[in-house]
């Protein structure tokens, strides 16, 4: 909430009650959140470059399942899934991806 003061021409910023700690708990969840989104990108990258695919597919999915987005996932899952013979699951991923991006590139 802020006051301006057209005599003086200054914003006047009040600090409201439980507004700053209800900020720095949504930082910290957020921070919380894109640690773990780096975590999982980062083993299963390092698993699927190592060719422990079975193991990449699986961080893959759980990044998926937990709601996050990186092209990298998808993109990796995708063929993954499409290599082992999983073309219609593949296709409507990609299909996830493009759809995204496309919403994406519309937004900014």
């Amino acid at each position: 909430m802020n006051y301006y003061n057209q005599n003086q021409h200054s914003t006047i910023w009040v600090k409201m009650k439980g507004f700053e700690d209800h900020h720095k708990s949504n930082v910290q969840k957020t921070n919380r959140k894109s640690e773990l989104k780096i975590k999982i990108i980062n083993n299963a990258l390092n698993l699927h470059s190592q060719g422990r695919i079975l193991e990449a597919a699986e961080c893959y999915k759980d990044f998926i399942n937990k709601g996050f987005y990186d092209q990298r996932v998808f993109s990796n899952y995708g063929l993954i899934l499409k290599d082992f013979g999983k073309s219609k699951e593949a296709e409507i991923l990609m299909f996830i991806m493009w759809i995204t991006n496309s919403f994406r590139l519309k937004l900014f």
